[in-house]
Formats: C-alpha cells, structure tokens, sequence
C-alpha cells in the first residue's frame, strides 16, 4: 500500500477557487465588454496588404459568430474572427465599418476594433496596436493601445478602438486587421507582427449593401438519415456542463460555431484549462468529463449532435479532474471506475495500456491517492466558489457512503 498524500486544506481551497474557478484572474465572470477610447495617431511605415497580410498570417484564423449583444453594440454587419498569432496566444477580433462622410465611389469611414482576450491569463503588451490595412493605401491607421500605449488585459474582457479613414473606392478596396507587438527598438519602434487577417470586412457590402464578387461565399447543407441530438440550454456566461452516458460523444461544432466557448480542465496533463474555440470545431465531447461553457450573448438552447463512431473515454490524471455522474441516476463515488494514471507515468501520457491502470475510486482512496473531499458542482453558473461547490467527504472511512447525484459535474483530485 502507498503511503497517504496529505494536501493542506487551505492549498485545495486556494486552488478550487483560483484554478478551478479562476476567480482571481476574472476568467469566469460576467460578459464586460468595456467602454475604451483609443488614442488615434496617423500610422507610420509601410505595408502591402496583398504581400504583408500573407507573409504574417496568423497560425488559425477562423470566423466566429456575433453574439445578440454585440449586434448592438457593433451592427449587424460586424465580423468577428477567432485567431492564433504567431506567439500562440488567442484573441477574438470583432471589426465593424460605418460611413461618416459619403464621397462616391468612397468616402470617410469609421473602423470600432474590439479585441477580447481568449487566454487563460492577463495579455499584457507595451507599445503594441493594431493597424487597420486598406489594399488602396501603403499606410496603416494605427489604433494604439490605451494607458502609455499598454495593454493589460484579463481573461474574457475586451479592448475597443475606433480611428477614421477615407477610403477612395468601396467597390475596389479590400480591409485587413493586424495585431501588432510593441517589439524592441525605442518605445516599441521595431514592431512584431503577429498575424493578420486579410479581407476581414467587405466595404462595399457593409456601406452599399452590395457583395463584393471576392468575398461572396455559398452554404450548402446536407442531411443523411436520422442523427441523434441533446439540448443543452447554455445560460448568458458559463455554466457547467456534461455528456449524458447513453450517448458515445457529442460534436461541438454547433457551440463553437455560435461563437461561444468550451472549456476543459487538465485534458492533456498540464493541469490547466483548455480553451476550445470555432478553430476547434471538429471536436467531440467525451461522456464522463465536466465542462464549462461560455455563452458571451443571451441564453440559448443550442442541439449537439451525437458521434457514433467516437470511442474516447475519461480519465483521471495527477491533479484536479472535472468529471461528471453522467448515467441516468444517482451513483455511489466509491465503485466508479477509472482509468488513472499510474504514479510513475508523465502526466501527459496518453497510451492507456501503458500508462494507466483501471481501479475504483475506492481503491485509489485505498493507495493514498486522491484527496479526502470531492467538491459537487450543485450550482452550475455560479462564480463563487462558496456557492458553488458542496463538499463531501470521500476518505477511506467515508468513501463507500459518498454519492454523486444525477447530472452532477464534480471535482476530484489524484496525488503522484
């Protein structure tokens, strides 16, 4: 038998109500989108958009879907794109375009730029900005970054911009974003450039209500027999969530894909959270593991559709794990079995013959292995930590009495 892990109390409660929740860093709170001006200045350098938007592509770029609230705020006609840069941080970019002065066939337009930080921690950068690239122009329009030119900016808020510029022809001229790094030099001079995206807004179609041929595109949709589905009402901000056992997995696609996000904790051994996005639509989701989701708009109910062929199964691995009772009653924790790493395995390992050995909870329980208290999520939108969560004791003594409700995500942590 292994010797007892002994994990102080006030390192689990610091670290459910940091890690797990995140409350500190603001990553689960209440949509904010703040009101921020920007300091507008004519941009200086040159830039192609043609050649430089293709020579600093973001490493994903993907369209992402305006949410009720932000159709107010920016106009029906915004786009909102999801980005991985070439530092591999991830952003959500919405930009909108309306006509200020009319000069036909252009006129004086003015850009909203909001960029929302999609990162589990604070994106902090120094003379950084983002350049608004017209193909009928060298020159940049430099929306700068707020207090001394810096940008401090926590998990899930959103930084806003606005700048003018006169565009000579709608019809001919196409608009790119860039996220700029302030980089070396004096005050940021030698700039990084971390990904742009090119024809991020069609003019002609926002201002003249006219698709441009370029940028005009198709839907096509096809249907093949009877696919089975779940609903899951996804309130405004997170909420916890779970596959239901009867089902092999589901397709996120339909989540990711309203512009709302995923999120999974310690999935590949970092224990850290995993920010799924509309990048990552081709995702399924495992029967057995908890989630949050975060809806940045109103409540919705949003139907998933089942993978039949999907064969992953949860696991438990060193750290905490957000699992969930998924079957269709109430279950005693102690007889669930699961695969878990084995003490001697990295913790990212993912060859389950190898590195994993199946066994009871109580059987770990047994080994010195799992912390004495699971904590219930049985307020599934709450963010604080001392309303959502319930404690139950699950040490050697208690572990065969303790029960994990129907539709309950939980948290249970396994030691090394």
């Amino acid at each position: 038998m292994k010797k007892a892990s002994h994990i102080q109390k006030s390192f689990v409660i610091s670290y459910i109500a940091i890690a797990v929740l995140g409350l500190a860093s603001g990553l689960i709170g209440k949509y904010y989108l703040p009101e921020a001006s920007a300091d507008i200045v004519t941009g200086s350098g040159r830039i192609v958009m043609s050649t430089d938007c293709a020579a600093n592509a973001p490493v994903l770029q993907s369209a992402s879907t305006l949410s009720a609230q932000e159709i107010i705020d920016y106009g029906a006609s915004a786009q909102a794109w999801v980005i991985k840069t070439q530092q591999s941080k991830i952003f959500r970019i919405i930009i909108a375009a309306s006509e200020i002065i009319k000069s036909a066939p252009g006129g004086e337009v003015q850009f909203t730029v909001a960029l929302g930080n999609m990162n589990t921690a604070t994106y902090s950068d120094k003379f950084g900005k983002i350049w608004i690239v017209a193909s009928d122009s060298t020159t940049p329009l430099e929306l700068l970054y707020d207090t001394n030119n810096s940008l401090n900016l926590a998990p899930g808020k959103y930084w806003v911009g606005k700048a003018t510029k006169t565009i000579k022809d709608y019809s001919s001229t196409k608009i790119g974003v860039m996220l700029v790094n302030g980089g070396g030099g004096d005050k940021g001079t030698d700039p990084h450039r971390q990904g742009c995206i090119p024809n991020a807004i069609d003019l002609n179609q926002v201002i003249n209500g006219v698709v441009s041929t370029a940028t005009a595109t198709a839907s096509v949709t096809a249907t093949s027999g009877t696919v089975s589905q779940v609903q899951w009402v996804l309130p405004s901000g997170f909420s916890a969530q779970y596959v239901p056992a009867t089902y092999a997995g589901l397709k996120a696609n339909s989540i990711l894909n309203a512009g709302m996000y995923i999120y999974r904790f310690n999935v590949d051994g970092t224990k850290t959270w995993k920010i799924y996005t509309i990048a990552d639509a081709a995702t399924v989701l495992t029967p057995g593991v908890g989630y949050y989701v975060y809806n940045p708009g109103a409540s919705a109910n949003i139907s998933l559709d089942e993978d039949p062929t999907y064969t992953e199964k949860v696991v438990l691995r060193k750290g905490w794990n957000l699992v969930a009772n998924s079957t269709s009653g109430a279950v005693a924790l102690g007889g669930q079995s699961f695969p878990i790493i084995n003490s001697v395995a990295d913790n990212t390992c993912n060859i389950l013959d190898t590195c994993f050995t199946t066994e009871t909870v109580s059987q770990a329980v047994g080994e010195g292995r799992v912390y004495t208290n699971a904590f219930l999520i049985v307020n599934k939108t709450a963010t604080d930590a001392s309303v959502a969560f319930q404690t139950i004791d699950i040490s050697a003594t208690n572990v065969a009495a303790a029960t994990i409700p129907l539709a309950t995500p939980y948290w249970i942590y396994i030691s090394n």
